[in-house]
């Protein structure tokens, strides 16, 4: 497996590959070491050979990466020395590696599309991904994607494909309790922080109903900006980056989820996708608060788990007021949800893809 951060591990990764190590696959994963000097070149987890190499960049740096790319490619190629059955490409930015290695060993070649990489970023990167996904994705032997939505937007329908959503384990979350009083009811935002001024909105509107706590949790290329504006607000909690595994600790701080994520336009990714943070809310039976006017709106709302909001503050404070005082509404529907998509729903297709592809090369 190759991924372009740390494997910190990433949720989506360490899931698949669980998965894989659990069924007798041998699995290796090569992950871009960015920003952490302190994790470690070699590790094995779950029974998962992780290698990491240090090539020192930012996230969210856009094309001034681009030398850096290069400058980990060699690294991963050089040491990737063994004869892979499936070489498996987690986010597009490293296909082209993929298909290097692919071409070297006569692996299958699958691409884990994570999100909609033509749909995001600026001008220039989104157009890199276009250039990219045209050259690239026809050569894969396979596809997964995360949702429906996604595989009709990517239309390959020649080339085998898989549908799994960025379901959590049933195991994992569970009931993880809650460490706040109900009486003090607190929203929180728990992952990557990349929207600002959306989680601004939620801080401003939490100010206006009085008596509330924020509780953020996570590590992003717009961290800083939000703790700063976060300083001096007595209500606000701000924690720093945290691993997969405390995700049910952080849960249990809060009381219902804020994942709005506003799209700039009708193209946005936004407006398809369903974040991981959502269904992570979902099975730890938090009412989540979203963006209305997407699928992700259209979705909770329909189920009564949750909210959907335009970005406007009275209307966030009225969504999380109705929360609090229909709590055990919202949080019933958020848990019915939260029991039927489960990792371990679609475990099975995962297995069952890689072992057509791997019936298929021989």
């Amino acid at each position: 497996m190759l991924v372009s951060n740390e494997f910190r591990p990433d949720p989506r990764v360490i899931r698949e590959a669980r998965s894989l190590a659990r069924r007798g696959h041998f699995v290796q994963v090569y992950a871009w070491n960015r920003e952490r000097a302190d994790m470690p070149e070699e590790q094995i987890v779950d029974g998962i050979h992780v290698h990491r190499f240090r090539v020192p960049s930012r996230y969210g740096s856009g094309l001034r990466q681009l030398p850096r790319y290069l400058q980990v490619y060699r690294a991963i190629s050089v040491n990737a020395t063994a004869r892979y059955d499936v070489v498996h490409c987690h986010d597009i930015d490293f296909l082209p590696l993929g298909a290097m290695l692919q071409r070297r060993f006569g692996s299958a070649l699958i691409c884990d599309l994570h999100e909609f990489y033509s749909l995001r970023g600026t001008r220039p990167v989104r157009a890199v991904s276009r250039t990219v996904e045209r050259r690239w994705l026809p050569r894969v032997d396979g596809i997964i994607y995360v949702s429906e939505a996604q595989r009709h937007y990517y239309d390959l329908p020649s080339i085998p494909s898989l549908v799994l959503p960025n379901y959590p384990e049933k195991a994992l979350f569970g009931n993880p309790g809650r460490d706040y009083p109900r009486t003090v009811f607190t929203v929180g935002y728990i992952g990557n922080v990349r929207y600002a001024e959306d989680l601004y909105r939620l801080m401003d509107a939490c100010s206006s109903i009085g008596g509330m706590r924020v509780f953020i949790a996570g590590a992003g290329v717009r961290s800083s900006e939000v703790r700063d504006y976060a300083d001096g607000l007595p209500f606000v909690e701000v924690q720093g980056p945290f691993e997969y595994s405390e995700s049910p600790r952080l849960h249990g701080k809060v009381d219902a989820i804020y994942a709005v994520y506003t799209p700039k336009d009708q193209r946005d990714q936004t407006m398809y996708s369903v974040p991981a943070k959502v269904w992570e809310a979902l099975s730890a039976g938090k009412p989540v608060i979203v963006a209305k006017g997407t699928h992700v709106g259209e979705f909770i709302s329909q189920a009564h788990a949750g909210i959907a909001v335009e970005p406007a503050i009275d209307e966030i404070s009225l969504a999380i007021e109705s929360i609090r005082d229909n709590y055990d509404y919202y949080a019933s529907g958020a848990r019915a949800l939260g029991s039927e998509y489960t990792w371990e729903s679609v475990e099975a297709g995962l297995l069952e893809f890689y072992r057509c592809l791997e019936d298929g090369r021989q």
